[in-house]
């Protein structure tokens, strides 16, 4: 299984939610105030998500299709991390720092630095890995980045 977490008002297209592969399991208010930059609501509503393990690369292709510019979305699993921008997603091996800092430092680039989560120092070891540029599946417009050999 997969999780995850998606701003609602993140997405371009909030009917991605309804997407059968994709269970709502909560959503909470969160009044971030002056956290917000100013180009974000002051409230944002987090929609906390789960699903079956062989949907988790479609559905990262769909949310970074949906998601504006400067924000993101994650899902993982146990054992691989998506960070999910605008036409661009980061894929690793939970412990990869290699690849987890490429994603923070693109995340940075675009100014969706000061919102992540997953920023927070790692105690796993690190998993050399090499970052590829993976065409199968995924739509000309969007860069997908992995730790993982080609497919």
């Amino acid at each position: 299984m997969y999780s995850g977490l998606i701003i609602k008002e993140s997405l371009e297209n909030i009917d991605i939610l309804q997407d059968n592969r994709i269970v709502v399991l909560k959503e909470d208010v969160w009044k971030v105030g002056s956290r917000a930059v100013d180009w974000q609501p002051k409230e944002w509503t987090a929609i906390y998500v789960e699903g079956a393990d062989k949907d988790l690369g479609d559905l990262a292709t769909v949310i970074s299709c949906s998601i504006l510019e400067k924000w993101y979305a994650n899902l993982s699993n146990p054992t691989t991390e998506y960070v999910i921008f605008h036409k661009k997603i980061f894929a690793y091996e939970k412990g990869d720092r290699e690849t987890k800092h490429k994603a923070k430092m693109y995340a940075k680039k675009i100014s969706a630095f000061l919102h992540i989560s997953w920023i927070g120092n790692s105690k796993q070891k690190t998993n050399k890995g090499t970052v590829v540029k993976i065409k199968r599946n995924m739509p000309d417009h969007i860069e997908f980045h992995s730790s993982r050999d080609s497919r």
